[in-house]
């Protein structure tokens, strides 16, 4: 089964995530709702054909929708690269930026 390797710029995304939801509702709230994610990107380890091509944005690169975020993606055979987590209303081309 492949290693998770969440990229600095997908940490920074779940941080805010999380900054953004204890703002605006509650610190449960955003607890649960990063766990929903987290519990994705597991569910991704297993199952990367869960997610969909994205090919206009990156070739090879693969996403997911969770609640109201996007979650972007590569599946190597060693790893589950996550790079990037977005709002479903944020620009595709941020996804395309790994670093």
């Amino acid at each position: 089964m492949p290693k998770v390797v969440i990229r600095p710029k997908a940490q920074r995304d779940l941080k805010e995530i999380w900054s953004f939801t204890h703002k605006t509702w509650s610190r449960e709230h955003a607890n649960l709702y990063l766990s929903t994610m987290n519990a994705a990107i597991s569910e991704l380890r297993q199952k990367p054909e869960l997610g969909r091509p994205c090919d206009d944005v990156s070739p090879g690169r693969l996403r997911r929708k969770v609640e109201r975020h996007v979650i972007y993606f590569r599946h190597l055979q060693e790893n589950l690269l996550v790079v990037r987590v977005l709002h479903e209303g944020m620009q595709v081309k941020a996804a395309n930026d790994e670093t």
